[in-house]
């Protein structure tokens, strides 16, 4: 009898998160070198007056907020695939700050000065996001600190983007919710 898919086969599914993340880890850099990193220069690291300049630090916190939801996103995509909790999340912490640092060493690389060049304050973002699950794994009490996503005048005027960003901004999270398992409970508005 030959194995399909069908069956619940650990050996298979344990390469699923893998595969999964060189995917999303060679789609992104591939996305970036057509955007960012076609005209090779030096190494160069940007002058923090020039990361202040860059939208007030206001960056920084994107780079946080991106490194936490892909270290959470990954470590979850782990252990649905059979890996326990503290190696899913080491394993989900380590892929989003290896991707965060090439990506910064790349910009390093890269014409497109003063905003585009190894950024320090961008790295420690990084870090601060990707190690953060990391922290409230072994300190729980801190898992009351979520960093998430909104979206707001999103640039698309016509089109299917149009359509795309009414239907994002047509949902405000977190939102007051009703969760029914194990037992039911009313939450108003969180924060």
């Amino acid at each position: 009898m030959h194995r399909t898919w069908a069956m619940e086969d650990s050996t298979y599914k344990q390469y699923i998160p893998w595969g999964l993340s060189t995917v999303m880890l060679g789609i992104s850099f591939s996305e970036q070198a057509k955007d960012y990193w076609s005209d090779p220069s030096p190494f160069h690291v940007m002058n923090w007056q020039t990361e202040y300049d860059d939208a007030l630090l206001a960056d920084k916190f994107g780079h946080a907020i991106f490194s936490y939801v892909a270290a959470r996103n990954i470590a979850g995509l782990f252990e649905q695939s059979g890996y326990d909790r503290r190696s899913s999340t080491w394993i989900g912490s380590g892929i989003s700050l290896f991707h965060q640092t090439v990506v910064e060493i790349r910009d390093g690389y890269s014409e497109g000065a003063p905003y585009l060049g190894f950024s320090r304050g961008d790295a420690i973002a990084n870090v601060i996001g990707a190690g953060l699950p990391l922290l409230q794994h072994y300190v729980p009490e801190l898992d009351f600190i979520r960093m998430k996503f909104s979206f707001l005048a999103l640039p698309f005027e016509d089109g299917w983007g149009l359509t795309l960003k009414r239907l994002l901004n047509s949902v405000k999270l977190p939102m007051p919710c009703i969760k029914i398992h194990p037992n039911i409970v009313w939450y108003g508005i969180r924060i």
